[in-house]
């Protein structure tokens, strides 16, 4: 959602309320799993969203993908509030690429996102 402050500065933030609290623990997983310096740019990105799957659906309808490639590229570089990402810019992402799918029985949802330095470009 974008708008104006009563001095007319401009902002955004999210529409969703639960994006703001899913960034935050998201930005923490990713800094305790990623120990080092900031990967050098440019970068791939491969995610794999995992839904609980319901009883008569046939394939992950909830959710937007590209919002959540949206928000996961927010999460690495750090989202501006929460500090500083594992990766420098997301303008820097030259190889994007998701899919959802449904968890097997017995494992949680969850997100799974492997970011590469690209080499030769």
């Amino acid at each position: 959602v974008q708008g104006f402050t009563k001095n007319g500065r401009s902002y955004s933030r999210e529409a969703n309320k639960h994006v703001g609290p899913w960034m935050k623990s998201a930005h923490g997983q990713v800094l305790a799993q990623h120990q080092g310096d900031q990967l050098k740019e440019p970068y791939r990105v491969t995610c794999t969203f995992f839904f609980e799957a319901p009883k008569q659906r046939s394939w992950p309808r909830s959710g937007d993908c590209e919002k959540y490639l949206r928000a996961v590229a927010d999460v690495l570089q750090g989202g501006g509030t929460y500090g500083t990402g594992v990766i420098s810019d997301d303008r820097h992402i030259v190889e994007f690429s998701g899919k959802k799918v449904y968890a097997e029985e017995g494992t949680p949802a969850r997100t799974e996102v492997l970011v590469e330095e690209v080499n030769g470009i």
